[in-house]
């Protein structure tokens, strides 16, 4: 990535992630979920996986419309929830038509999908912690984590 774009990428970073924040209270209150009905983990970082291995941010577009085709949950908003698919989609038009810092990514390819990008870590990121946080009020485990290496909880007496 070249200096320029990281420098004007740095002056993106605090309202992507406030960006993902709204998303994930607009569209995803509840997080992620570990299995089951609902958005999950492994969605998101497919999601994040595509536009890592693309330079376009239509093809990153093009895949949550995609996923909004195929699975029930992208489209189909929970109670008092907007649609998860289509607000995503409004929030990469928004990174890509006027981001609050007065940058301008369309001027700068790269730009944009880096800055599309970090906003999906963020969302990544923030639908992982209120999925955890939701889990622990059920009483469920479904975003707790172990702690510790995997060989200790694993080990037979």
């Amino acid at each position: 990535m070249r200096t320029e774009t990281q420098v004007e990428l740095e002056k993106l970073k605090h309202d992507l992630v406030k960006k993902a924040e709204k998303v994930c209270a607009d569209a995803l209150p509840q997080g992620v979920v570990k299995r089951g009905s609902g958005i999950t983990k492994s969605n998101l970082q497919n999601l994040l996986t595509a536009a890592t291995s693309t330079t376009c941010v239509a093809e990153v577009a093009n895949f949550i419309r995609y996923q909004t085709g195929r699975l029930d949950d992208w489209r189909t908003p929970h109670p008092k929830n907007k649609p998860f698919g289509d607000t995503v989609l409004a929030a990469l038009n928004e990174i890509n038509e006027n981001p609050q810092t007065g940058a301008n990514p369309k001027a700068d390819p790269e730009l944009q999908i880096e800055a599309v990008r970090h906003f999906l870590g963020y969302l990544l990121r923030e639908a992982t912690y209120l999925g955890a946080v939701s889990a622990a009020q059920r009483g469920g485990d479904q975003g707790a984590r172990q702690t510790g290496p995997s060989y200790q909880r694993n080990r037979r007496p």
